[in-house]
């Protein structure tokens, strides 16, 4: 399962989890953006990041704006701005998305749940390139 692979899994994970505490109207709004950052990953993977990029922002503020930036959704949003920030040689952004996705996680899930582990391995990662 390649890394994209995997933060969709956790993006579909994330939305039934969302989809639990929101109301009928808000499932759609999950399901947009779960779409989206589908599509952002399918863009990344033709490395047409400029475009992924966009995409990853624009589901990012439709997440903040409707379930806030505590939510686990937004910070899905922010954990692949990172990493497309990262394919891109935009470190510094990167590091700065990622930092803001792993404190939302941890606060959200705890320090030593798998999506924080996951966000926290990316920014170690992040530091050592």
């Amino acid at each position: 399962m390649t890394a994209f692979e995997k933060i969709l899994a956790f993006a579909a994970e994330d939305a039934t989890s969302d989809c639990v505490l929101m109301s009928t109207s808000d499932l759609q709004f999950t399901t947009d953006v779960r779409d989206t950052i589908a599509q952002a990953r399918a863009l990344a993977s033709q490395r047409n990041y400029l475009e992924a990029e966009q995409l990853c922002l624009e589901a990012a503020a439709v997440a903040e704006k409707l379930v806030g930036k505590a939510s686990p959704t937004y910070a899905l949003c922010l954990e692949d701005l990172g990493l497309i920030r990262i394919y891109q040689g935009k470190m510094r952004q990167a590091d700065i998305t990622l930092t803001e996705a792993h404190s939302i996680l941890e606060a959200a899930f705890g320090a030593t749940h798998a999506d924080v582990e996951r966000v926290s391995s990316r920014l170690q990662e992040l530091c050592h390139s």
